[in-house]
């Protein structure tokens, strides 16, 4: 496979605190990869960092053969990154699909149609993508009129619109209920098997369904790498989830 992400010597202080400490990673078309740990690991440092949010203090970002290190996000997100964040931000006051049709605008192959013709294809392409997430009856519903779990499974339908090949996923189990839960591991099992995944989470369900490779994050540096599995029975990180790793 052709690697797709390229994560070299990564590096983020903040004022004294080194946040992320020389993190390495290689992603390939299609991986399914999970950072986890414990809060302040640098985990979602990361994740900003390959979106362009925050700039790295050293090291380099490579994209589908491109260095984005010094790119702003919004020319990552043409170049194929989308994301979610922890705490789910549609429009709230627009629908379910004009917040999809909004979303898909920057990355619309459609731009040199006449507008009425435009406007029909991306509301095809937004109906449908809301169809697949199950939220076809919320359609015309402003996204503040949505719970907690809907609005959830809107900011993935909304980063899909773009037709990424990186979806960054920051936590997307937190606050959800059971039935939630259910509805977005449906979701995340049924995403095109060539987009690639790199996924925060804290939920080890989640992180099992999904991910086919994990690496665990201790004060900013890299702890271990593995299966689920494997990491599941590394004395090493059940050392640092219980406090007691130096």
């Amino acid at each position: 496979m052709t690697d797709l992400l390229t994560i070299t010597g990564l590096r983020r202080d903040f004022g004294s605190l080194r946040a992320v400490d020389g993190f390495d990673l290689t992603l390939a078309e299609g991986d399914r990869h999970a950072l986890i740990g414990c809060n302040g690991a640098g985990k979602s440092t990361v994740l900003h960092m390959v979106a362009g949010a925050v700039r790295p203090t050293g090291g380099r970002i490579a994209f589908a053969g491109t260095d984005v290190t010094r790119k702003p996000a919004h020319r990552r997100s043409r170049l194929g990154i989308a994301r979610t964040f922890q705490t789910p931000a549609p429009l709230d006051s627009f629908t379910c699909l004009e917040n999809l049709t909004l979303a898909a605008r920057p990355h619309d192959a459609t731009s040199r149609w006449r507008p009425s013709r435009r406007r029909a294809a991306l509301a095809e392409r937004a109906t449908a993508q809301l169809a697949a997430l199950n939220l076809a009856d919320r359609a015309d519903t402003p996204a503040s009129a949505l719970s907690h779990g809907q609005r959830r499974l809107l900011e993935i339908a909304m980063a899909l619109m773009a037709g990424p090949r990186l979806l960054l996923l920051d936590e997307p189990a937190a606050g959800l209920t059971d039935a939630d839960m259910a509805r977005l591991l449906e979701c995340l099992g049924s995403l095109p098997a060539e987009l690639t995944v790199l996924l925060v989470e804290h939920h080890q369900d989640v992180v099992t369904a999904i991910a086919d490779t994990v690496t665990v994050l201790h004060n900013g540096r890299t702890l271990t790498s593995g299966t689920p599995a494997e990491i599941a029975a590394d004395p090493q990180v059940a050392e640092v989830y219980l406090g007691t790793a130096a």
